[in-house]
């Protein structure tokens, strides 16, 4: 009758246990925004949709990102390969060649492919372009992506960059 319930592994515990921690310490954040008026809550969001950035592409590379974006939301692959191929050649400005690499990004993504996900995020640092808000995990996912190629040079490189812009960001 007893043997149903068994002890679990210390590590089985500890695991429950911080998952536990971390829903009860989440709790208090999202009880304080209960307790503000909502009028305060929908300026906040206004606020910081003002904030959000927004790359302009060029005039002849327009088309392309928006065959670019179609595909990645309608989650069509092959189509976004095609457009990124089509978009190559008319990208000429810095921001053209951040939307290039975030949809390489997103095709990466798509196909579970590590060396194309590092294309991306390697292009889109390239541009300067990055949210500061984002620089922390897109140069550590770069940096993680160079350790498991072995190129450490790079992987150092990124991986202390993205120490330095999540300290960074927590300081401000």
């Amino acid at each position: 009758m007893f043997t149903r319930f068994r002890s679990m592994p210390a590590t089985a515990t500890a695991a429950v246990l911080g998952c536990a921690l971390m829903a009860m310490s989440a709790t208090p954040a999202a009880a304080q925004d209960q307790d503000k008026p909502k009028k305060e809550k929908k300026g906040k969001k206004e606020e910081e949709a003002k904030k959000g950035t927004t790359i302009p592409a060029s005039k002849g590379f327009a088309p392309s990102v928006k065959k670019m974006m179609e595909a990645a939301n309608a989650k069509d692959a092959a189509a976004l390969q095609a457009a990124l191929t089509e978009g190559e050649g008319t990208a000429s400005t810095t921001e053209d060649k951040y939307w290039l690499s975030f949809y390489t990004l997103q095709l990466g993504i798509l196909n579970s492919d590590k060396a194309t996900q590092g294309k991306g995020l390697d292009g889109m640092l390239g541009t300067t372009l990055v949210p500061p808000e984002s620089l922390a995990p897109y140069n550590f996912y770069s940096g993680q992506f160079a350790y498991t190629d072995k190129d450490y040079p790079k992987a150092i490189q990124r991986l202390e960059a993205a120490k330095a812009a999540e300290l960074q960001r927590t300081a401000a």
